[in-house]
């Protein structure tokens, strides 16, 4: 019988014959020993595979000395070997098989042998070639897949642990060569104790998942891996299949990365509070020029020329101004602080706000939604937010000046979205995302007061707890700014 590309070693044979229900298959060394029985044999000896694993044949035959039918001097053609075979009972029980060989001329040679109940009859070759073909094929479709896996791959006996598969990727992970591994046990590459835990876990689940699995390798050292094992059947007996991806390098750059964000969160701590120091070293100078340029300017009045009073004037504007500029700075420290959430009612907050703002006598109509939902949040943040929307809603409003604020939440979703909706100017398409910007005014000549950081601050706020600011705006027509609070804040 001609099966080409019979040449493979016994963990393909494994994958090949698996799957086969009939005919019953069998494997000897060139010891005359099992070394392999698919579950349709399994069925003829009435044995189970582990049973009679490594085993000679001729101990479960009735005559002895079988080596040389199996294993004849010559091996220019296959044979055909009539048997019987002893079964537990002590009855004998005639099997016919014909028998393969690979390597024939080199050491190690196996003896394939597939069987028939009954003495010599019909040729099972056309049969075993159809099933041997078909086999072959699907074996060969999961050798590739097992091979090629990216994963290291085991599998080894949930009672007693032995490993008794393993792919090329194993060998890569843990430096063993494959039939070394298939002489260990998993527990001879885990932790000590390890593997009655791992029993109990695949017990009660059938599955189990963990990042940090610590290996043994063969030179001593040892990795981290993410493993996953499923509890399976493989041929009527319990099997543990483990699947392992090296997480050492990984691992190691997150502790990297926790470092750097350790240091990074210190080098902040350092930089606020110098910006802190800094800005308040730095208010009462400021003060001191605001308040001479005021009384030189009030005493001065009759005696300075238009010229003079105008020059004055910038004085006093600037240094207003860069007051302005440093408590900016001031709250750029307090803003990327973790805040302390509290429970906060908007239409509270938003009173409060119109009453510390100065609206020069101008009517200013701020209208609230009824029913508004409390919030989470720091209450200082959310005060800076909703202050500079107010505000730049107030300077940039046309008359009559009117603001709208509410909310919107749709019954399956979880965020609320607060928006501030003005009957203003109204902002270019090409400059929305530009007012998000640090130090950006859109009209510096309009407003000299700060430095054109109260929407970026707001946007970094809502950012800072997982949210979203966006806009809406029509020249002519006004703006709408949208603030949307994640779940758990809201």
């Amino acid at each position: 019988m001609n099966l080409n590309g019979l040449n493979h070693d016994l963990s393909f044979f494994r994958r090949l014959f698996d799957p086969l229900e009939k005919p019953p298959i069998m494997i000897l060394n060139d010891r005359g020993e099992i070394v392999y029985l698919n579950s349709a044999c399994e069925n003829v000896f009435d044995s189970s595979y582990s049973e009679i694993e490594g085993k000679q044949l001729e101990n479960l035959l009735a005559e002895k000395e079988i080596k040389g039918k199996f294993f004849p001097n010559s091996f220019r053609s296959d044979k055909t070997v009539e048997s019987k075979l002893l079964t537990k009972e002590g009855e004998e029980k005639e099997i016919t098989w014909e028998v393969v060989h690979t390597n024939p001329n080199n050491k190690g040679s196996l003896a394939v042998c597939f069987g028939r109940e009954g003495a010599t009859g019909e040729s099972l070759e056309g049969y075993i070639l159809d099933e041997y073909n078909e086999a072959k094929e699907t074996a060969q479709k999961y050798k590739t897949l097992f091979e090629y896996a990216y994963d290291a791959i085991l599998f080894s006996r949930f009672e007693s642990g032995r490993i008794f598969e393993a792919n090329p990727e194993a060998e890569n992970l843990l430096g063993f060569k494959t039939e070394e591994l298939l002489e260990k046990k998993l527990s001879d590459i885990f932790q000590t104790g390890e593997i009655p835990d791992l029993r109990e876990k695949l017990e009660e689940n059938r599955f189990y998942y963990r990042e940090d699995q610590v290996l043994n390798k063969k030179d001593g050292s040892r990795i981290i891996a993410s493993m996953s094992t499923t509890l399976i059947e493989y041929r009527g007996e319990k099997t543990i299949l483990s699947l392992f991806h090296d997480m050492t390098e990984r691992i190691e750059l997150e502790k990297e990365l926790r470092n750097r964000a350790k240091s990074l969160k210190e080098s902040n701590e350092k930089l606020e509070e110098i910006i802190q120091i800094i800005s308040h070293d730095l208010k009462e100078p400021l003060r001191s020029i605001g308040t001479y340029s005021d009384m030189l300017y009030t005493q001065n009045q009759e005696k300075l020329s238009g010229s003079e009073l105008r020059k004055l004037e910038n004085l006093k504007q600037n240094a207003s101004r860069l007051k302005e500029m440093m408590d900016d700075v001031s709250n750029l420290t307090r803003i990327t602080m973790k805040g302390t959430p509290a429970e906060l009612e908007i239409p509270d907050l938003v009173r409060k706000i119109k009453g510390e703002l100065a609206f020069n006598g101008s009517e200013f109509d701020i209208k609230i939604d009824s029913g508004f939902p409390g919030v989470q949040f720091d209450r200082f943040q959310l005060k800076v937010v909703l202050k500079n929307l107010i505000s730049n809603a107030y300077k940039y409003n046309s008359e009559p000046k009117r603001v709208k604020i509410g909310y919107e939440k749709a019954e399956e979703d979880s965020k609320l979205t607060i928006f501030v909706r003005d009957n203003g100017k109204g902002i270019a398409e090409e400059y929305q995302e530009t007012v998000f910007k640090m130090f950006e005014q859109l009209n510096p000549e309009e407003n000299s007061e700060g430095m054109g950081a109260g929407l970026a601050f707001c946007k970094r706020i809502i950012r800072g707890h997982g949210g979203e600011i966006s806009l809406e705006s029509t020249v002519g027509e006004g703006s709408t700014f949208y603030i949307t609070i994640p779940e758990g804040q809201n």
